[in-house]
This record gives C-alpha cells, structure tokens and sequence, in this order.
C-alpha cells in the first residue's frame, strides 16, 4: 500500500511537471496528449544497455533501419557511451572522489522517454515539440547547474520507428547540494 501510494505521487508529480512545462501541442484549439515515462537506472549495466538501444548499436526490433537518419543526438555525449558520461560527471562534482562512495542502492540515473498523441504527428512542428523537450529536462532536472553542472547528459530523438517519434533522455539526479539523490526528483519537495 505504501509503495502504491509512493508510485502514484510519483506519477502524478511528473505529470503536472510535463504538463505545465509548456510542451503543449495546438492545433484547431484542440491539444495533443504528451506522455512521459521514467526509468531508474540503477548499474552501470543498465546504462551500458540504455545507450546501445539509444544509440542503435544493437538491433531494434520496431526501428526502421531505412529510417534511421531520422534519429537526432539533441543533447550530445561528445562521443562518450551512458557509463562513461555518468562516471565523468561523478568525478566533476568530487564529492565522490577520495573516501565518499556511492551507496549500493543508488539510483545512477533516470532514463526519460518523451512522446505525444500518435494521432497528432502531422500536426505538430518535431522541431519546436524536440527544442521544447531538451528545455523542459533542462529546467525539471538541473537542481542548481550553475554550481553543479548539467544533469541532463544525453537526449536522443527517434524518428526511426514509424508513428512513434519520442526523445530518449540520460539524467543523472544531483540534488541542489551536489549528490546522487533520485528522491529528490521523485518525491515531492513542497514546491
């Protein structure tokens, strides 16, 4: 019951986070659903597998290959894989560096995967909708980036399976004191 109730202020949160995130979708006054999902990621395996699904580098079942040059890296990784950008943007922050360790039940990450009404798709400029959804994780997940840096480390748009466009996004959860700390996303901080 208690874990019931977490996940559906979890959900509700996010909700009201994406949908008054000014991502909304016009057209004829009648507005376009946007959905929202998100993932923990909890090893580095996880992001290992994370990034070869993004990044094309195992076979996608429901990807058109013939479509791939849809695809967009919104957010780069300057070359980098999920674990490597993760372990990089640990070490900046140093908090975990010398004696500190990161506990073992740490979430690492969220994976956020961004989408709208199918229905909609011709009806909507993928530009606007793609710049709108990097400046939204940019603001819902960057506690204090002028001091700790980017949290957003990744975003991915996929136009390569038909009818289902959606952005991937890499998030690492630094909290407004520089640590690893998914709670302080997820739950609700009397904002």
């Amino acid at each position: 019951l208690i874990l019931c109730d977490f996940f559906n202020q979890l959900f509700l949160l996010l909700k009201i986070h994406y949908i008054y995130a000014n991502i909304k979708i016009l057209k004829e006054e009648k507005m376009a659903y946007c959905f929202m999902t998100l993932e923990k990621i909890k090893t580095f395996g996880q992001c290992i597998g994370k990034y070869k699904h993004n990044y094309r580098e195992i076979e996608v079942e429901n990807a058109d290959r013939t479509q791939a040059y849809l695809n967009e890296e919104l957010v780069s990784l300057n070359g980098k894989t999920y674990k490597d950008a993760l372990q990089d943007r640990l070490k900046e922050l140093g908090y975990y560096s010398g004696e500190k360790k990161i506990r073992k039940n740490a979430v690492l990450g969220f994976e956020v995967v961004t989408t709208f009404s199918r229905e909609k798709l011709n009806d909507v400029d993928i530009q606007k909708w793609k710049e709108d959804n990097v400046k939204w994780l940019k603001e819902a997940f960057n506690a204090n980036s002028e001091k700790y840096g980017d949290n957003v480390l990744s975003v991915m748009y996929h136009g390569d399976e038909n009818g289902n466009v959606h952005c991937h996004a890499f998030v690492v959860p630094i909290d407004d004191k520089g640590r690893l700390n998914a709670r302080y996303y997820v739950q609700n901080r009397g904002k």
